[in-house]
């Protein structure tokens, strides 16, 4: 982004703006920054590089103590994926769909799900009190 700042003459933020927030430059100002950037070869930001200086990563995870499959099977849980979607899709929020099933040898063994789930937050669905995964989610909070 530097490269394409400095060899566009406009600075880092600029070339930031024509990405995602084109509405901040003119039409002729953002067609000249892409045609820099693509003369370096130059996509755009890194969604990566955002996610480590925003410190979030844009996805929510819902915990379902069933499979997937019957996440979307069973009635009143395909109506809160659908509730929850339509909400996420206005936020710009990716669902991840979190197993946690009450028998698991993942569950058993401390490595569960929850260890994977690169996530700004949890929704914890129809969870039993004490579900070893919901005592993961709850880092930093003290016990109520």
């Amino acid at each position: 982004m530097h490269d394409v700042a400095r060899a566009a003459g406009v600075s880092q933020a600029a070339v930031s703006y024509a990405y995602n927030q084109p509405h901040k430059l003119s039409a002729a100002r953002r067609a000249h920054i892409f045609q820099v950037a693509a003369s370096f070869g130059y996509a755009g930001p890194n969604p990566a590089g955002r996610n480590l200086r925003t410190g979030q990563v844009g996805a929510l995870g819902l915990m379902i103590t069933d499979s997937l499959r019957y996440a979307f099977d069973d009635p009143t849980t395909s109506q809160l994926l659908k509730g929850i979607s339509e909400v996420g899709e206005l936020a710009e929020v990716i669902l991840s769909l979190l197993p946690c099933p009450l028998e698991s040898s993942r569950v058993t063994e401390g490595s569960g799900v929850l260890v994977r789930g690169a996530v700004d937050g949890f929704l914890a669905y129809a969870m039993p009190e004490g579900h070893p995964e919901c005592g993961r989610c709850s880092v930093g909070s003290s016990p109520s």
